[in-house]
């Protein structure tokens, strides 16, 4: 049996951070794990690069938190008032502080940054710094954004 609630939130994570590549979005990029207390599942996301817009591609970038998701799972989540109703809590709840923290986020970008300056410039690393540095301002203006609008539209 899966867990609804932590469903949702995992749902409305993917869509306030633009994960179009994740599970929700692009069956994609999760695995399911068992919680041996419970019994329930819950997804875990991996392999989230495309998150933040930091891709180089406007398909796929997510129009918002409320873009349609290709999974079945997040299409029946829309088709369920009650459930479409929670889902929305969570994208208001996860968008904002405490839980949306620019300058924690804003932070680790940074840290990131620092890291790859020690890298060995060499191929194939040079071709992944190159990237992190041209995507790295559309990251940051996507998360100094995020708080209060998504692809110009309010959250």
């Amino acid at each position: 049996m899966l867990d609804v609630d932590r469903y949702l939130t995992f749902f409305a994570a993917e869509a306030v951070t633009s994960d179009m590549d994740g599970f929700s979005f692009h069956d994609n990029n999760s695995y399911m794990y068992r919680l041996p207390k419970s019994g329930r599942f819950i997804f875990i996301p991996h392999g989230a690069d495309g998150s933040f817009w930091a891709t180089g591609s406007q398909i796929t970038r997510l129009s918002g938190p409320y873009h349609q998701p290709y999974s079945e799972l997040g299409r029946k989540v829309r088709s369920a008032p009650a459930l479409f109703e929670k889902y929305k809590g969570e994208v208001a709840r996860v968008s904002r502080p405490p839980v949306w923290d620019e300058a924690a986020l804003l932070a680790r970008v940074e840290q990131v940054a620092r890291i790859l300056a020690t890298a060995e410039k060499k191929p194939p690393t040079t071709f992944d710094l190159e990237k992190f540095a041209r995507y790295r301002p559309i990251v940051e203006g996507f998360i100094r954004s995020q708080g209060t609008t998504q692809n110009g539209k309010a959250l």
